[in-house]
């Protein structure tokens, strides 16, 4: 396994008064590791890169709104297949 990466996503989800905050860490990322951010969807998805340029994880300000459509769109777009399997939206669904 090469230093760094998960065996397995962790994902976390945080309730705000302003939505769902959302993160899925792709590697493990130790403090002032991530040296870049960038935006991916204005105000909503953001992804934060190592110095070398590996995607650490990906922050959605909006998860309750990040459905399997939005995921599978991202996974393409950031060629991280792994995010195709996650449906925040359906995470975010308070139990009936």
């Amino acid at each position: 396994m090469v230093k760094g990466e998960l065996k397995s996503l962790r994902i976390t989800l945080e309730a705000t008064g302003a939505g769902v905050l959302g993160y899925v860490y792709v590697r493990d990322i130790a403090p002032g590791q991530a040296s870049k951010t960038v935006e991916i969807e204005p105000h909503s998805i953001m992804a934060d890169y190592d110095a070398d340029g590996n995607l650490l994880g990906v922050e959605f300000l909006n998860a309750e709104r990040a459905d399997a459509e939005i995921m599978h769109r991202l996974a393409e777009q950031l060629d991280t297949p792994e995010l195709a399997g996650i449906d925040f939206a359906e995470m975010c669904k308070a139990p009936a």
